[in-house]
């Protein structure tokens, strides 16, 4: 008989998130995944977006912290296409629950000092944000069952229970008392010994039945973060590409109204959309999608930002090149000291070199030369 080892060990309070294993997949978005035309800008976004996905799913695993700089420029890399705020602010317009957008002020110390800000990108995963309203009618369902997870809210390790204080399994008052104060990030699975970890030797148990040397395991701690698994980002890209298909069916109704057309097939569109289906999609609206970046006074420019310091001030007139000085003319004379060029002038006329006589220039010519220019003639 299998049993499940995370609900021996763990008591209700402090057990791993609810998983979404066990959680049907509603039909409108199994629909949805079944629907092939997309146009080609579309298609183009769900390629970004599925990359953004495993790219936050490591740095959350992690517990880093995340700027679009560093994530354009890894899907970028991986996707060898451009990924800009504007792809963002349409992934933010067609998912608004998916990430959470703020401004921060760059921590290196070169942008520190000129004030530059950074937009950090998280998943939103507290309480199934996320993935409302597709999974709020099951967890509401089994909210009220016995022993099972707080689904919809964090768990809370401020909060006593009376039931649980001879629970051997139980986590230590110093640890629940605190309720801003994370636990370390372990899974429920993991034991920590003493002689692979010298660092945590504070928090192993020892028993005085057993030598030193022998290895003894701690307390479980469980990490009770949501996760950003493999189910969770199946049903993310499950609710992103219904609401692109939802933009695909808008512009098709429309169309079939306009034309006055006749078409029932739900999971096809009609030939003559297809064609122009390019032109005929509309493109995503981006108004307030992202947070527009603080504002900074210009006048100080060690807590600015100089490129919108230089945006502001407006463009000057463009100013004359000064001509280079002229020549002076031919007929003009060249000033300069009196003793060096008094006498010298620039004449009118172009000069000539000198004629000569080829008599007197060439040197006389040998017998030789004389028949042949005779026999030339």
């Amino acid at each position: 008989m299998k049993t499940n080892l995370c609900n021996d060990y763990f008591p209700r309070r402090l057990r791993p998130n609810f998983s979404l294993s066990g959680v049907p997949i509603p039909k409108e978005l199994k629909r949805d995944h079944g629907f092939a035309h997309l146009p080609n800008k579309f298609n183009i976004l769900m390629t970004l977006f599925n990359e953004t996905e495993k790219i936050l799913q490591a740095a959350h695993g992690r517990d880093q912290r995340k700027t679009f700089d560093e994530l354009s420029a890894n899907v970028e890399k991986n996707t060898k296409k451009k990924f800009t705020e504007k792809h963002l602010a349409q992934i933010v317009s067609l998912y608004p629950t998916a990430y959470t957008l703020r401004w921060e002020r760059a921590r290196d110390r070169r942008a520190i000092q000129l004030g530059l800000w950074e937009l950090v990108i998280q998943p939103n995963l507290i309480g199934n944000k996320d993935l409302s309203p597709f999974v709020d009618s099951f967890l509401a369902s089994i909210s009220s069952l016995p022993n099972t997870p707080l689904l919809n809210s964090p768990n809370k390790f401020g909060e006593e229970d009376d039931k649980l204080s001879n629970n051997k399994w139980a986590m230590p008052n110093s640890v629940s008392s605190s309720p801003n104060k994370r636990p370390p990030s372990l899974t429920p699975v993991k034991l920590i010994s003493p002689l692979k970890s010298p660092a945590r030797k504070d928090c192993n148990i020892f028993s005085p039945k057993k030598p030193r040397n022998a290895v003894i395991f701690s307390s479980p701690i469980p990490d009770t973060r949501v996760k950003m698994d493999a189910n969770r980002l199946k049903w993310r890209k499950l609710i992103f590409r219904h609401s692109l298909v939802g933009k695909v069916r808008e512009a098709h109704s429309k169309f079939l109204e306009e034309k006055k057309f006749e078409f029932d097939d739900n999971q096809n569109l009609h030939p003559e959309f297809k064609k122009s289906i390019n032109e005929l999609v509309g493109d995503i609206l981006t108004d307030g999608a992202i947070p527009s970046r603080p504002k900074s006074c210009g006048a100080n420019l060690q807590t600015t930002d100089i490129r919108m310091f230089l945006k502001s001030v407006k463009k000057e007139t463009k100013i004359e090149r000064e001509k280079t000085p002229e020549r002076p003319n031919q007929e003009q004379k060249i000033e300069g000291p009196p003793t060096l060029f008094k006498k010298l002038a620039v004449s009118s006329a172009p000069q000539t070199p000198k004629q000569c006589d080829d008599s007197k220039s060439l040197p006389p010519m040998t017998p030789i030369q004389e028949r042949s220019k005779i026999y030339c003639k």
